[in-house]
Parts: structure tokens; C-alpha cells; sequence
């Protein structure tokens, strides 16, 4: 997720002449991605996976830490999930190393006038779409950026319901596969009436 806009930093990084180490973290080897462009612009570069199916097991903040034991570390760029970045802050701040890091709020307009992307930084309040998204690491209320992140948490687990079931009840046969899924089990029954909803107010062939 933090790698394609970390890219360019670390390109520029390097083209300033500073020593750069990358740590490129995923949960499995299929989603550690850029890592040929990522080694052309490091002097080194460490992999972590959850499962340990490409270079060492283990979560972000391990790989981070190996490097600073080993090295000093005078600035560090942090770019990915809310919750990895948090715990990346708090490694770097007990070391006292400089970090930013590059946020993913919820945006609506993009202008900072709707305020769904605000998030606390030092104490104040600030809109990540005009004045990030990058921030001082350590002044971050990432506690508070989690809670809003899962605001529509609800909302996007019934939305993806939907988009499976019509998939593939357009995909197999709307009447016989929405059967199916009806029957399967009472989470389902918002999502039944909402694809019942559609497919009757579709047009003849889009039913077939």
C-alpha cells in the first residue's frame, strides 16, 4: 500500500546523496510490490512478511528496529496502514529519530471545506487533503485518525456484500444464486432485500 508514493522520495533521497534503507512489508510475498525499482534508489533493502513467505517473518516495526540497531538513523519516512504507522511513530520516537509520515484520511472534496479528512497534529486540528498528507510522526493523534478511518467500517462491509452477490448472481443466474445466498444465513437479509431491489427494477436482459 505505502510503497508506490514512497518511490519517489526515495529516489529523491538518493539523488541528494544520502544513504538510504528500505523496509518493504506485507502480509504474504505476493503483495510486496516495486521492489525491483525500490532496490535500484537504497543501499540496502530489508523485506518483511507476516507469513514469511519472502525475505525475513515478521511485522514492519521489526525490520525498522533492526536498522537502527545496527545504524544511525537520522530521519525516517513512514507511508502505509493507520495502525502500522502508529506503532512505527512510537519505535521511532523512542529513539528520538525525526519521522513523517504520509497519511491516508477519508476524503469527500479534496478542498478541506467538507472536514472529513481532519485529524489532530500537535494539539490542533488539521485537513489532511490542503495541508498534508504528510505530518511530524510524533505529533500525530493516531488514535483519534484510527477512530475516524472507521466511521463507514458498517457501511463498506454491506456495500461489499452487495458488489459479491451481484457479481455473481449476473455472473451464474441472478434468481437461482440470490436463492442461494437467501438461504444461507440471516446476515445476508439486508443484503437479499437491497439485490432483490435491483434485479427487479433491472431490465429484461440484464436479468437473464
Amino acid at each position: 500500500m505505502g510503497v508506490a508514493p514512497l518511490l519517489p522520495i526515495i529516489r529523491a533521497l538518493k539523488a541528494a546523496g544520502n544513504r538510504v534503507v528500505s523496509v518493504l512489508c506485507g502480509r504474504t510475498k505476493e503483495l510486496i510490490i516495486l521492489e525491483k525499482e525500490v532496490r535500484e534508489s537504497s543501499d540496502d533493502v530489508i523485506i518483511m512478511t507476516d507469513d514469511g513467505s519472502y525475505g525475513k517473518k515478521g511485522i514492519s516495526t521489526a525490520g525498522v528496529e533492526e536498522v537502527i540497531q545496527r545504524e544511525k538513523v537520522d530521519y525516517c519516512v513512514t507511508i502505509g496502514p493507520a495502525i502500522m504507522m502508529k506503532f512505527v511513530s512510537l519505535l521511532t520516537k523512542k529513539y528520538e529519530i525525526p519521522t513523517e509520515a504520509s497519511l491516508n484520511a477519508i476524503m469527500v472534496d479534496g478542498t478541506g471545506m467538507c472536514g472529513a479528512c481532519r485529524v489532530t497534529v500537535g494539539g490542533r486540528t488539521r485537513f489532511v487533503c490542503v495541508e498534508g498528507p504528510e505530518f511530524n510522526a510524533h505529533e500525530i493523534d493516531f488514535d483519534e485518525l484510527l477512530m475516524r478511518l472507521r466511521g463507514y467500517s458498517q457501511t463498506q462491509k454491506q456495500k461489499k456484500w452487495k458488489i459479491t452477490i451481484t457479481y455473481h448472481a449476473m455472473k451464474n443466474g441472478a434468481w437461482n444464486c440470490a436463492a442461494a445466498f437467501r438461504q444461507k444465513s440471516a446476515l445476508l437479509s439486508s443484503v437479499w432485500k437491497c439485490l432483490n431491489s435491483t434485479l427487479h427494477t433491472a431490465s429484461p436482459a440484464m436479468r437473464r
